[in-house]
């Protein structure tokens, strides 16, 4: 069975396990976007329901979620295969396949982009552009390699963000905040 992530979210809360939070919140978010918001929100079922303040946790970290997506796409604009605009493309930057190879659309970039923002697929563990799009687009090995770069990059940056969405400023502030959790356990 699978567990509802915000039962991760209460853990981390009531626990004081906040290293938990960032992951929890995030696939709270990524079940809300793919399910709707009732599904974060659902007065029926008072026996599984999170408490408020979970609730309000993860919308506000859906809410830092987007504004955050904007500076880790501006921050990779300059990154291979998006460097260069020709005509509506992005152009092969290998200069043996230049002719042939079609570059990508700039529609491959804001479907990538639109995937992260709305968290329509699990972007950290799924392709964010599947193989199989890629042929689609017909783009060369070398252009294929670019992609999957960046999006290594993208999903690098994506886990960065997490703590901060979650409303921490960063993975080492966490794990700081996680040690003096552990410390105050230990010394009851």
């Amino acid at each position: 069975a699978k567990l509802d992530p915000k039962v991760g979210i209460e853990l981390g809360l009531t626990c004081g396990v906040p290293i938990i939070i960032p992951a929890a919140l995030y696939m709270c978010a990524l079940r809300t976007f793919m399910g709707g918001k009732s599904r974060l929100l659902s007065p029926f079922d008072n026996t599984a329901s999170p408490s408020h303040v979970a609730q309000i946790r993860c919308l506000r970290f859906m809410s830092n979620w987007s504004d955050l997506m904007d500076d880790v796409f501006s921050s990779l604009e300059g990154e291979a295969p998006w460097e260069t605009l020709e005509v509506g493309y992005w152009k092969c930057l290998n200069s043996k396949d230049a002719g042939e190879c079609p570059g990508l659309p700039l529609e491959a970039k804001r479907e990538m982009e639109t995937k992260c923002r709305r968290l329509t697929t699990n972007v950290l563990r799924r392709d964010i552009m599947p193989a199989d799009t890629m042929e689609e687009y017909g783009i060369c090995s070398f252009c294929k390699a670019g992609v999957l770069a960046y999006q290594r990059e993208l999903r690098k940056k994506i886990w960065d963000i997490l703590p901060k969405a979650a409303g921490y400023s960063d993975w080492d502030a966490l794990r700081t905040e996680q040690r003096k959790q552990d410390a105050r356990r230990e010394a009851v």
